[in-house]
């Protein structure tokens, strides 16, 4: 949705995306995410067609939950684990008479005792977690413009976040190599900010209708890593299920066994000075010249100082 008049304008968006993985089950795959994203433009001061005075913000926040089995690399996929599978290997265990038993998984084969069964593991290692984030992104800007093409712009941009993540892990043995003789509660959290802040001057001007001028100078600065983060795990869960896997909920029977930490962010900076000069030639012939001059104040001494580069690469 947008709209405005012509001293502002606006635009809001909202969005929501559900997704199910097809392989999985019963600890399937699931993602949810929701976003709300928010820009705005003001004109605070105009003389005649001139915008003098402008001021401007865009804001994005998004929510998301994921839950399920792994599919990272090649050691940390449960579909590769499947695929790799003995065929011989039974899903379910079974009874003396045979019959499976739903829900107990089947323990290894006697002459194959290094592959355990895959859904077993993928929902008993990996399976019952729960992951959430919330992520801020946003920027504030104003424009002055006191005569025609010569702009002044500063602009501060964010991004803070803050997530967290639970898992459970069931007692079970599904062959000598895959086994937990006692429950586990793993708890994880941490939240991060970064921030940037850029001024620039640029002025666009014309000599005898054919030769157009472009110039830019300029600072930056940008720092990121500003957060924290702490993870606990403990054993002999109350409850002994997901839905109550949370710290609080185990018992202390051996201190050796609960596991605490928390670290900072990994922290850094680096400050820029640049500049650009643009020219062309009745729209045709171009020729540009820039210079960057970076400083990393949070490398190591001996290799802290200044980086000096000329016309460096898009996006760099």
């Amino acid at each position: 949705m947008s709209g405005g008049t012509e001293q502002s304008v606006y635009s809001i968006g909202l969005s929501y995306t559900s997704q199910e993985g097809i392989f999985g089950k019963p600890v399937t795959l699931e993602y949810t995410r929701y976003t709300a994203r928010v820009n705005t433009e003001h004109t605070l001061y105009k003389v005649k067609d001139l915008n003098v005075l402008q001021f401007g913000e865009n804001l994005s926040y998004t929510y998301a939950e994921k839950s399920g089995i792994a599919i990272g690399d090649e050691y940390w996929n449960d579909i590769n684990a499947t695929l790799r599978a003995t065929p011989f290997l039974p899903l379910w265990a079974r009874d003396a008479d045979g019959n499976d038993i739903p829900g107990q998984y089947h323990y290894v084969i006697p002459w194959n005792t290094q592959m355990p069964n895959p859904v077993g593991i993928m929902d008993y290692e990996r399976g019952q977690n729960a992951n959430k984030n919330h992520n801020i992104y946003g920027n504030f800007y104003f424009v002055i413009q006191p005569i025609k093409d010569l702009k002044f712009r500063s602009n501060f941009g964010f991004n803070a976040s803050a997530w967290s993540y639970r898992a459970y892990k069931p007692e079970f043995d599904l062959g000598p190599i895959s086994m937990n003789p006692e429950d586990e509660v793993r708890q994880n959290s941490g939240n991060g900010l970064g921030w940037t802040f850029e001024n620039t001057l640029s002025y666009t001007f014309k000599i005898n209708t054919d030769h157009t001028f472009d110039a830019l100078i300029g600072t930056s600065a940008e720092r990121w890593g500003l957060g924290e983060s702490m993870s606990g795990k403990n054993v002999n869960s109350v409850f002994g299920d997901f839905n109550h896997a949370f710290l609080d909920n185990t018992a202390l029977l051996d201190i050796a066994k609960i596991e605490l930490g928390g670290k900072p962010g990994g922290r850094g900076g680096i400050l820029s000075y640049f500049g650009r000069i643009n020219y062309n030639y009745q729209e045709n012939i171009w020729e540009q010249s820039c210079s960057v001059q970076t400083v990393r104040p949070t490398l190591p001494k001996a290799t802290a100082g200044a980086i000096s580069r000329l016309c460096p690469p898009a996006g760099s």
